[in-house]
């Protein structure tokens, strides 16, 4: 009987002589550490290898070198629901299912949301120039005090938002803090 050789598959062979070619190569280039297996291909292999080799150098990105491992830049197919579910769960669409659903209003005034929270109440007395009582006792000013901005005010003027009312004075009252 005669005995079959076992043939290589062609892939196989080609990784085995970029291998050996790749041995072959690290040993007579000078900066061996630097080499990898990738510079092979290279139109100067010297070249590249004393540009790898210079001090401050970055080196090429891993996503640049593999970009048949890692296609970033193919597009990823959309996914595509199977029709059992689609015709068993999926009935409504979003906007659908949104239509009913309560979105609170934004406030003009920095348009600020947060769900399950009143704003309302906090900003009922909140106007130009009126401290809280919190916010007075956590400056530590004491009733005829200036407030501690009010220099600031005067050097840069009043924010953009305040440039048409009239803010009457910076101090502290004491009918405020009851």
């Amino acid at each position: 009987m005669a005995e079959k050789k076992k043939s290589i598959p062609k892939k196989i062979n080609k990784l085995k002589e970029r291998q050996l070619k790749y041995e072959k190569m690290k040993l007579e280039i000078e900066y061996p550490e630097h080499f990898s297996i990738e510079d092979i291909d290279s139109s100067n292999v010297n070249l590249l290898n004393k540009l790898k080799s210079l001090e401050n150098t970055i080196p090429v990105p891993f996503f640049w070198k593999y970009k048949k491992i890692n296609p970033i830049y193919k597009l990823n197919k959309p996914f595509l629901v199977p029709e059992y579910l689609k015709n068993n769960l999926f009935n409504l669409s979003l906007d659908d299912l949104l239509k009913n659903v309560p979105f609170r209003k934004l406030f003009s005034f920095g348009d600020l949301t947060k769900h399950f929270f009143s704003y309302e109440i906090q900003f009922k007395n909140v106007k130009p120039g009126y401290l809280s009582q919190e916010l007075i006792d956590a400056l530590g000013v004491k009733p005829g005090m200036k407030c501690p901005w009010f220099d600031n005010l005067n050097y840069f003027g009043l924010p953009i938002r305040f440039k048409d009312k009239k803010i009457e004075d910076f101090f502290v009252k004491e009918e405020l803090n009851k």
